[in-house]
C-alpha cells in the first residue's frame, strides 16, 4: 500500500498541520485525482499561515495546489477552499 495514496494517512497529514486553535475543517476529499480541504479560520492570518503549511508540507508534495486566497467572512473569520491535484502535468497556484 502506497502511503502516498492512503485516505487515512492523507488525512492525518492535513489534520497534522492544524495549529491548536484558530482552524476548523469542514471539508476533507480524496478521490484519484484530488484532495479537497476546506474550512474557516479565526483570522485571515491564521488561513494563509495553514495555506503556506499546506503547499510546502513534504508530506504533501505530491499534490500541485490550487489555494485561493481566502474569502473573508462578516465577522472577520476566513473562509479558505484548496485543491491539491495528482498525477502528471499539475501546477502550482496560490491564488486566483
Amino acid at each position: 500500500m502506497d502511503p502516498d495514496t492512503y485516505v487515512p494517512e492523507i488525512f492525518h497529514r492535513v489534520v497534522s498541520l492544524l495549529p491548536p486553535e484558530g482552524i476548523r475543517l469542514k471539508e476533507f476529499g480524496l478521490d484519484r485525482e484530488k484532495l479537497t480541504v476546506a474550512g474557516e479560520a479565526s483570522t485571515v492570518a491564521h488561513a494563509k499561515q495553514f495555506q503556506a503549511d499546506v503547499t510546502g508540507s513534504p508530506g504533501l508534495r505530491q499534490f500541485a495546489w490550487n489555494f485561493p486566497q481566502p474569502t473573508i467572512l462578516d465577522d472577520n473569520r476566513a473562509s479558505f477552499r484548496a485543491e491539491g491535484l495528482t498525477g502528471k502535468g499539475g501546477r502550482s497556484h496560490e491564488t486566483r
